[in-house]
Parts: C-alpha cells; sequence; structure tokens
C-alpha cells in the first residue's frame, strides 16, 4: 500500500474514534419520560394516553400482588355504589358500599378481570379503561362503571 493511502486511512480512523466513544458512552435505555397528572383527575388515576389496560397494566398499576386494592365503585347497570377489595391470592371481597361482603374470588383472562361471589350464581369479566378523567371497569355486558376511589392497603 503506498504511504499515501496508508496514511489517509490512519487519519481516517482516528477521525472516528472520538465518534465511536461518544456512541458507547451514550445511555443504553434512557429513563422513560414521566408522564403528567391530567387536569381535574384524581391523585390516583394513572396518567397517560386513553386506553384499555394490558394485565401487566393493570398488575403494575392498579392491582398489586403484595397489597390489598380497595376501589369504590359506581355501576353502570344500577347507579349504586359497590366496593371492590381485590387482596392477594385471588380472594376478594365485595358488596354495596357500607353493606355486606359476597365477593369470592378473582383472577386474571387475559386483560380481562374476572370476578367471583357467593350470592351472585354469574362471574363478571371486564377491562379496567382510561377515558379522560375517570378509571372505568368495563364489563363484558358494556355496563360502564366508573371507579370513585382507589387505594392500597397491606394485607
Amino acid at each position: 500500500m503506498p504511504p499515501t493511502k496508508y496514511l489517509f486511512g490512519l487519519l481516517l480512523i482516528a477521525s472516528l474514534s472520538p465518534l465511536a466513544a461518544l456512541a458507547q458512552d451514550a445511555p443504553k435505555d434512557p429513563a422513560p419520560a414521566a408522564c403528567e397528572a391530567r387536569v381535574g383527575a384524581p391523585q390516583w388515576l394513572p396518567c397517560g394516553p386513553d386506553r384499555v389496560f394490558t394485565e401487566a397494566e393493570v398488575k403494575s398499576l392498579l392491582i398489586k400482588e403484595e397489597a390489598i386494592t380497595k376501589m369504590v365503585v359506581t355501576s353502570g347497570k344500577s347507579g349504586k355504589r359497590f366496593f371492590v377489595h381485590f387482596k392477594p391470592a385471588g380472594k376478594l371481597d365485595s358488596g354495596p358500599e357500607g353493606g355486606t361482603n359476597f365477593g369470592k374470588s378473582w383472577k386474571f383472562k387475559g386483560n380481562q378481570v374476572c370476578r367471583d361471589y357467593y350470592r351472585i350464581t354469574q362471574v363478571d369479566c371486564g377491562v379496567f379503561e382510561l377515558q379522560g378523567t375517570t378509571l372505568y371497569l368495563v364489563d363484558d355486558d358494556g355496563a360502564r362503571s366508573p371507579v370513585n376511589a382507589l387505594e392500597f392497603a397491606r394485607p
């Protein structure tokens, strides 16, 4: 190889080295941008775009394995308020607000959360949906029940 081509190759490599070093120093996985709370939304409402939550999102944001998730929901069918407590190990407490518990168990079925009761023979399955400043529990029959309160407690 003639000396000028060799010298040109060395200069090219030397000029690219700082760029390669910068690329190696760049963060591999930048931290996800925090999303802003919606104006007028309750403090507990998950942020992000309007959507139906996936099972993974429900597990990370709404029903946590190591806690009791306590919700107050207004029935989309009757307009009455109900407490719904998702407990670890698939246990469920649920009933009219201030009334008797008739919840039995809960489990995931894909993105749906299915609730079984002692006094009702049917199993209600539905998804959690975020629309504007409201979180809904939307059952298979189309009933859209707004979640009025959400908190976590120790088992």
